[in-house]
Formats: structure tokens, sequence, C-alpha cells
């Protein structure tokens, strides 16, 4: 045993005996059995009081003087013998009735460490070589506790081996698991550098003990890896049930501590710190026991609630994958849905947690994404073509502004969420997408045109007007100039983005709505035609008449409108400018506003879309130059409404566009083989001219019918979705006809203040636990979750985390996610079930335990409801 490192021994030796004699004891019995403190005795001197070595004077000689000829002399006998046979011992009365002291190493150590049970000695001999260092020993002082027995210690010596955080087992554990995963795979587990200072410190054995007493671990021959094998197989056995695969139920560890293996795995899993460890041997484990193909039979209901092996994912997906390909029924289609919301909010797709080299969880998080979009997307096609039939020209465009652009949209969506799994694995969405475009173009796209085109031949060409949709080119004086008279705030600012379709537009107002204080609203207007920027752009600026110079230039009452500088001497008419998006994006809160003090229209000009997309080498980039549209003017109408103090805001766009992710085939081109006399501009989807003659190939007007231009200016436009030519890019295009180009959207967007703004506050989603005075019984307890109120622009879905805790606060369950997003509003709709499975005990049926709700994201608790546990049995999971 090491020498205690406290310094002055002797002063403390001194300072006990002197205590136990002030307490009236007159003999007191030092005992020191391993000698330790022998050369020390010569230096005890206690005034009055007589010390004496059994080394050096007879036992019997002792017993006279103590009690016949000193009975009222202190003594203290300093014993480091081993005691005689009872029947010889003369002074064993005395060892009785004195009052014992110690002052060896372990003694003092007891009492250096705080704790107050002296038959800890033989204990802590035994933890020698862990008690060997000061700095082992200082950091087990800060976790002991006085009345800390021997499970106590090892367990805190155990916690300081593998430099856990916490002393307690689970810490323990998943920070042994983590030196563990350190090692390159192949490597011997016991040589992880945790293992080997549990090793080296003498503490194997307890560490075996603590794994049979927390999860029921036993084997002949004690191995980690093997005990790896066996939890992360009891934890899938706990989700799969009697469908756990035969050859893996060897490794079930069976019984109630089978619930604390789940729980400890979800708790690792949970763990920032060391959930990175999990993924390295969770992946190893599942190659191991070849998990992947071993699941091919597995229900789907069990596959979707078990989180041990990321090897589930690949299976889910391959099931989702082959639903998405077949024509799916109701019931299918629901039970899918549930699955890809529950592994959304699972541990391997969960985008809070990083992606780590085994577990991409981006991608896996787009792969579910990507599918709920598909199977939305079918859906919404399903119906059609037949369903496309209209009576008039504004009943399509209704039809197309309230519910058909949404196809548009999931297109585009569903692109986004795939392009992310095409990063990493190119083949695995491919059937899907090929079914995706298959139907986009031939159930929708093609068929709308088609029925568009129809309206357009009708005379549309001749009076470019649609009932209940105002034309683009009275856009300045129909919602601008009204902000510009009267006693209202007289400014007004006009975003503009090239390119800015309908649908994406409809998903930045749900955006915009969703800040506090916003109010942004959506209607749409009749595109100028051809559909392209300088025409839409000039139809956009305030003017009395447009027209052509000869080199196809569109002018403002005979000003050009190319540029920036001749765009602001347009609105500087009505005291306004015009600013690039970049550059307004670049000044700060007062070079914002010293720009627009005088200003009272300004002109903000936005070019993300048309940037990318109109680019043969980005043109592949359209939908993600789409998202990063949407942030970027998000970010301007904000720093309007909140630096500027502008109240009013229109967001607009110059024309729309067409886009498919396949390559054109020969039937997408125009028969036209040649450009007529008289052209002055031709591209992709449109051709200006003078004196074009009507082809049957192509839709031919005049512009001033369709623009309001005063000259003879004429068009040719593809009929459909075609193109003129391919050169070039051309799976972008605008200039035509088609309702993507010409529905042009307009966001009014509003500061609302005092109750208005009341009205407008954005808030996540309430949540509450149904029931009350809840009793566990068994160690698996479900609980129903109740969504308070419906998702919307102003509701947003809210990420919590539950799990049960003890009366100090610590989890006594899994801890599970779930993103609360439910849109319905029904109820009954808005349920949601988490199952906890309890540690095992005991459990004092007197505490007060709590299923406790927090937000995933800012950790803040939603909400405690008290929860009695009451185990009058223990049962088994149902392996």
């Amino acid at each position: 045993m090491p020498q205690p490192q406290s310094q002055g021994q002797v002063e403390r030796i001194k300072a006990g005996l002197a205590s136990l004699l002030a307490g009236g004891n007159r003999i007191i019995w030092w005992s020191d059995p391993d000698a330790e403190l022998s050369e020390m005795v010569s230096e005890i001197d206690l005034e009055g009081v007589e010390i004496v070595s059994l080394e050096q004077e007879s036992a019997f000689a002792l017993k006279r003087r103590i009690e016949l000829d000193a009975p009222k002399q202190p003594f203290v006998i300093y014993d480091n013998q081993p005691p005689p046979p009872v029947e010889s011992d003369w002074l064993l009365d005395v060892r009785l009735y004195a009052a014992r002291f110690e002052a060896d190493a372990t003694a003092m150590l007891i009492q250096d460490l705080g704790l107050k049970n002296q038959h800890l000695r033989d204990h802590l001999k035994a933890r020698a070589r862990f008690l060997a260092s000061q700095e082992r020993v200082e950091r087990l002082k800060r976790w002991l506790q006085p009345d800390d027995l021997e499970p106590a210690i090892d367990l805190k010596m155990l916690a300081v081996a593998v430099r856990a955080e916490q002393p307690d087992v689970f810490h323990v554990f998943s920070a042994l698991f983590s030196s563990l995963a350190a090692l390159d795979e192949g490597a011997e587990p016991e040589g992880c550098a945790a293992f080997v200072a549990i090793q080296k410190l003498g503490l194997e054995a307890p560490f075996w003990v603590f794994a049979k007493a927390t999860f029921g671990y036993s084997a002949v021959e004690t191995k980690l890896w093997n005990l790896l094998l066996h939890l992360l197989v009891t934890d899938l056995g706990a989700a799969l049930g009697s469908s756990l695969p035969v050859p893996l139920k060897p490794l079930l560890l069976t019984g109630p501590k089978a619930a604390t293996v789940c729980v400890f795995l979800s708790q690792w899993r949970d763990s920032t710190l060391r959930q990175g460890a999990y993924d390295v041997l969770s992946s190893r484990v599942g190659r191991e026991l070849n998990v992947s193909d071993l699941l091919a039979d597995v229900p789907l209901s069990r596959l979707a609630v078990c989180m041990s092996f990321i090897a589930v994912e690949r299976q889910l997906a391959d099931r989702i994958r082959s639903a998405l390909l077949n024509d799916s029924s109701d019931v299918v289609t629901h039970e899918l849905r549930a699955v890809m919301t529950r592994r959304l909010d699972g541990y391997w797709a969960n985008p809070r947690w990083p992606d780590t080299p085994e577990a991409p969880r981006k991608t896996w998080n787009a792969y579910y994404l990507a599918a709920q979009t598909a199977m939305r997307f079918f859906e919404l096609c399903l119906p059609l073509p037949a369903s496309l039939k209209f009576s008039s020209a504004g009943e399509c465009v209704k039809r197309y502004t309230d519910e058909l652009f949404e196809v548009d949209q999931l297109y585009r969506q569903y692109h986004e969420h795939a392009d992310v799994v095409d990063q990493r694995g190119a083949d695995t969405l491919q059937a899907v997408g090929q079914k995706v475009e298959d139907w986009y173009l031939n159930r929708f796209l093609q068929p709308l045109a088609q029925r568009w085109d129809g309206f357009i031949e009708g005379g549309l060409l001749e009076q470019w007007q649609v009932e209940g949709l105002p034309s683009q080119q009275a856009f300045f004086a129909r919602e601008v100039l009204k902000y510009l008279s009267g006693d209202a705030d007289r400014r007004v600012f006009v975003v503009i983005s090239d390119a800015l379709r309908y649908e994406v537009a409809e998903e930045l107002s749900q955006q915009l709505n969703g800040k506090n204080r916003f109010l942004a609203t959506l209607a749409a207007q009749l595109g100028v035609l051809p559909s392209y920027t300088k025409l839409g752009m000039a139809s956009l600026l305030p003017h009395e008449v447009l027209s052509y110079n000869d080199k196809g230039l569109v002018l403002a009452d005979g000003q050009s409108t190319e540029g920036l500088d001749q765009r602001s001497r347009l609105l500087n008419k009505h005291d306004g400018l015009a600013l690039r998006a970049e550059d307004f994006l670049a000044m700060n809160k007062a070079q914002g506003r010293e720009a627009v003090k005088d200003a009272s229209v300004i002109y903000v000009y936005h070019n993300k879309i048309d940037a990318i997309g109109d680019t043969a080498s980005t043109e592949s980039e359209t939908f993600s130059a789409c998202r990063k549209a949407i942030d970027e003017l998000d970010q301007i109408v904000s720093r309007i409404i909140n630096n500027l103090n502008g109240h009013h805001v229109l967001v607009t766009a110059d024309h729309g566009f067409l886009f498919r992710e396949s390559d054109l085939e020969a039937l997408d081109k125009n028969a036209l083989a040649q450009k007529p006399g008289g052209t002055v501009v031709a591209k992709k989807r449109y051709l200006i001219g003078k004196g074009l003659p009507s082809v049957p190939q192509a839709h031919t007007g005049h512009v001033r019918n369709t623009a309001g231009c005063d000259d003879d200016m004429m068009f040719w436009l593809p009929k459909g979705v075609a193109r003129f030519h391919f050169v070039g890019g051309a799976r972008f295009v605008h200039g035509g006809a088609a309702l993507q180009e010409v529905v042009v959207p307009v966001i009014t967007v509003r500061q609302q203040r005092g109750a208005k703004a009341k009205a407008t506050e954005i808030r996540k989603a309430g949540v509450t636990v149904l029931g009350s005075n809840f009793r566990v019984t068994t160690n698996r307890y479900a609980f129903t979750l109740l969504q308070a109120e419906a998702v919307s622009e102003r509701v947003k879905p809210v990420a919590i985390r539950v799990g049960l805790y003890g009366p100090s606060n610590k989890p006594i369950s899994n801890i599970e996610h779930l993103t609360l997003d439910s849109e319905a509003e029904d109820l009954g709709q808005r349920q949601r079930t988490v199952s906890l499975n309890l540690t095992a005990g005991p459990f004092n049926r007197s505490d007060t335990h709590h299923l406790v709700i927090s937000d995933a994201d800012t950790t803040v608790e939603l909400m405690r409801t008290e929860v009695k546990i009451d185990l009058a049995f223990t049962n088994d999971f149902d392996f």
C-alpha cells in the first residue's frame, strides 16, 4: 500500500490520539498490522500518556500495569503483531474495551477520501494500483460521498480510469466503447486505451461485475467485443421482437436487464460527445453480423422503429423505392408516410446530428424527403391528364395558381433532395427519378401546355387578357402609384427577381409569412409575350407606351430600358431609383438609409435564377439557384422592413421559366428549319421580327397585342413546350406562352403593427400528453402525445425530446426524438405515440418520477408530468 501523501502525518496521529483521550478513553489500541508506522512511534509524545509497543513488552506485564500498578494512567498501546490465539491472549479483554485507533496508510486514506466506513480497508488495499497515483486519487475524491461502499467506489474508480464525464455506469461504458472505436478495425478490442487502463489498475473484475449487474451479460469467457455484440443485438431484438432473425438470437440478453440495454444504447446515441463512436462500432458490428441481408424479410412496421444499425436505413430505402415505383394502395401509402416520418426523426437521418463517415445523415435525410416529395407528386399526378379540363382560359389559370403549380413545385423540391442523394450514390434514386420525369412531362407539363395552347389559338394572341388576371404592362400604374399619393407612407420598394416563377414565389411567400410581423400575400399577373427579360423588365417600369428600336431593344416612352442607369432615369420621374441586389445587400443599415432617403420608389433588381439557368454550363443548377433565390429575397425583404422601415414591399418577376431534368429529344424540337426574313432576335422559345408569316408549326402574333407596344413587331412562339433549337442550354428556357412562363407572381409584403402584429406572431406548435395520473407497471410504457394545433405559416413544427427522469433528474429511460409537424385540423390525426423503456430497477414506489418533454433545438423544457413507477412485475421483451 502506498504511503499517504498528506503532510504532517505525525501531527495527524497525535491529533487523532489526543481526540480519543479527550473523549474519556483511558486505553487506546493503536492497530498497525502491516507495521507501516513502527518508526514513527518513538516520535509520538503526548503529555501524561504512556505509549507502549507490544513488540517491546510482554502482554502479561502490560496487563498488570494497566489494571493493578497504574489503574488511572492513560495508555496508548501500539500493536503491529498478528493477534495470538484467543485462549492465550492476556490482553483480550483490553482489546475489546479499548478505543480503537488506526493510522496506517489505508486508514488515513479513508480519512483523506472522506469515507466513513473503516471496513473498506481491505477493499482499498485491493485497489492499491489505482490509488498509487495522487492525480487519480484527487479525481476520485471529487465524486466520492462519505457513505459510499465498495460498489460505488469501484464504479467511480472505473469512471476515473476510462475518463468518463460522470461516475455512472452508462458513462463508463460509453467512454470505454469510445476508446474501442478509436482502434483500427480488426485490432484487438482489449487493446483499446480505456480497457488497458482498467486492466493495469486492477479493475477488470469489478468491470465485468458491472456488465453483469447492469446488462445481464455473463459468459464463460468475457470479452469486450462479445459484450458489444450482445448489446447491439439485444437492442435490435427489442425493436424486432419475434421477427429477430434466427442467427442473431444466441446473442440476445434476456430478462429485465434487456430494457437497460436499450436505454443505454439510446442514451449513447443521444450523446453528442459519444455518438460518433456509436456510428463506428455499430457499422462494424453490422458488417460482421451481415445484418443487412438478415433483415430482408423483417416486416416494415418492425424495421421502422429500429435504430440499432444503419443497415436498417438501406433496407427501408429499398422497400420505399419499390413502393414508389409500383402502384401502392392507400394503406401502403399511409404506412410508408408514417415510416418516413419516423425515420426523419430517428438517429440515422436526423440532420440535427453531424454527418460521420459511417452515417451520412444529410444524405439519408434527403433520401426520405425526396421519397416523401415523390409520393405527394405521384398523388397529384395520378388523376392527370384526365382532370386537365377547363372551360376557359381564366379557369385554366385559376386552377394553376390554386393547385396545379404544386406539381411544378414538388418536381423542383424532389430534385433538390435527390441531388443531395445523387452526390453520394448516383443510382440510388435513379429509377424513381425516371418515373418522376416521365409523369411530369407526359402527365402534366405537355398535356397542360396542350390545353393552354387551345386557348392561345382560340384568340388569346389577339386579345392577351385573362379574366381575373391583371396585365404585367400595367404593373406600375396598378401596384406602385397607389402608394405614391395621399397622406400615407409614400415610399414603396419593388424587388424584381429575374425568372422568379410562380411556384418559387409561393414558397417564398410561405417563408416570409414565417416571420414575426410580416404579412405576405401572393397574387399573379399575366406576363407580357414573348416572356423574355428585356420586354418583361420594361413592362414593369413606369411608361405610357412600349416600343422597339431597329436593334430589338425595348423602349419605354422612347427611352431605353437597358441597364440600371436607364431604369433609374425612368424611375426618377417618380422620385425613384434602381439598385442591384448585390449592392443593396452589401450596404449596412446606415448606408442603406442614406441611399434611399430621398426616394419614393426603389427598384431592387435581383438575378439569381436566370443568371444560372440561362447558361448552358450551369443550367443543371437551376433548382439550386431557386433555393438560393428564395433565401436571398427573404434577406432583401427583411432588410427593407427591419433596417429601412419599409412598410410596403412588392416582389415580382419579369417572367417565369420551363425546366426539365432530362435531356431533350427530337420530338421536343419545333419542325421549323430556318429563320424567316425580318427576324431581329431568335432564341429557343421565341423569335422576334417584322413581317413574320403565319406558319402552322408556331404561334404567330403582334407584340402590340401582348405587351402594349405601338409598333409592328411580331413574334413566333413554339407550340406547347417545344424549342426552336437546342443550341447551348435547352433544359432551362423562357420566352414562350406556357403557364409557367407567363403566370408572373406578385407578392405584397407588409409590416404588421399593434394588434395586427400580434396576429402574425410566429410560434412553435404546442404539445401535451394525453391522460393523467400515470402509473407505470411494466418496463415498457407508451405515452400518447398531442400536437396542440395544426402547423401553418404562423405555427411552426416543433422538434422534441421525450424521456422519463428520476428524482435526481437523470434519465431512467431511452430518449426519443419526434417532430410534430402535422397540418391536419382533426385532433386525432395530430396524435403521436412514443414508447419508453425503463432501466432495470429497483424503483421506489413512493418516489415521484417525471415524463419530460423538451425542445430539441433549444433544450427548453416544454412540459413535465408526474409519473409513478410501480413495477409489480417485470416483463421481458417479446423475443
